[in-house]
């Protein structure tokens, strides 16, 4: 969707992040692509980028092999106020009626998404510049790796 919108689509893993960590995947993948869709969705011109770096939140309790991911989706769409905000975690609720029109969604997807991070240990907030951008963060607690884990298995290949 964003090649056919003509954005730029673009990302950057920080190097303090580690190359493997334990987590959720599938839950992680729904929450990103919630948020990637939703800025390429009310992006009509210039960028979405997301970053991903090691969270250091002195307020949360980690234990020793445990560390807050943070994600960062930053876009150049339609953009908010800070009233308009308060709808967007909130179920079956737009900022408003065109929206729903013109991009359709059920006002779920962020709510889910936020739930999910809190599952994880973390939260979602966003802030918005009207005409110029919003910006999704949101962060997951994640265990590090011991030295007997390795990545899953890729699923079996369907015969076709």
């Amino acid at each position: 969707m964003a090649v056919e919108k003509g954005l730029q689509l673009n990302y950057l893993v920080e190097e303090n992040v580690p190359s493997m960590v334990k987590g959720d995947r599938f839950r992680i993948r729904q929450v990103l692509l919630n948020v990637i869709g939703n800025a390429i969705k009310f992006t009509q011109k210039g960028e979405v980028f997301v970053r991903c770096e090691v969270h250091n939140e002195v307020d949360i309790p980690l234990k020793r092999n445990e560390i807050l991911l943070q994600f960062e989706v930053v876009d150049t769409g339609s953009g908010f106020t800070e009233e308009e905000a308060k709808f967007l975690f909130k179920r079956f609720s737009q900022i408003d009626d065109s929206s729903t029109r013109q991009h359709g969604g059920t006002g779920l997807g962020l709510v889910i998404s936020k739930q999910l991070t809190q599952l994880h240990g973390g939260d979602m907030t966003a802030a918005g510049v009207p005409g110029k951008g919003s910006t999704f963060t949101f962060f997951i607690k994640t265990v590090l790796p011991s030295e007997n884990d390795s990545p899953p298995l890729p699923p079996p290949a369907t015969p076709g």
